[in-house]
C-alpha cells in the first residue's frame, strides 16, 4: 500500500505598504484613509519593533486579494 499524499496548503505571502499601494493604485494618504474608514479593508500587522511611522507593516496577500474581489 502506498504512502498517503501530503496535504499541500497554499503559501501565505506578506505585502509591504509599497506593494499594496501599487496594487491598488493609491497614495500613502489614501491607503491610510482606507484603513481608517473602511471596516472591511484588511488590516496590516507590524513585523518589527517600530511604532507609528517606524512600523514595518505587512498585509496578508490573500486577504487583500479577497477584498479587491469584493469591490468588483
Amino acid at each position: 500500500m502506498g504512502a498517503a499524499m501530503p496535504v499541500v496548503e497554499e503559501a501565505t505571502y506578506f505585502l509591504s505598504s509599497k506593494v499594496v499601494m501599487e496594487r491598488l493604485g493609491v497614495s500613502r494618504s489614501k491607503l491610510l484613509a482606507m484603513r481608517r474608514d473602511d471596516p472591511d479593508f484588511p488590516q496590516p500587522f507590524n513585523i518589527g519593533p517600530g511604532t507609528g511611522r517606524q512600523a514595518q507593516l505587512r498585509w496578508v496577500e490573500h486577504e487583500l486579494e479577497a477584498w479587491i474581489e469584493e469591490q468588483a
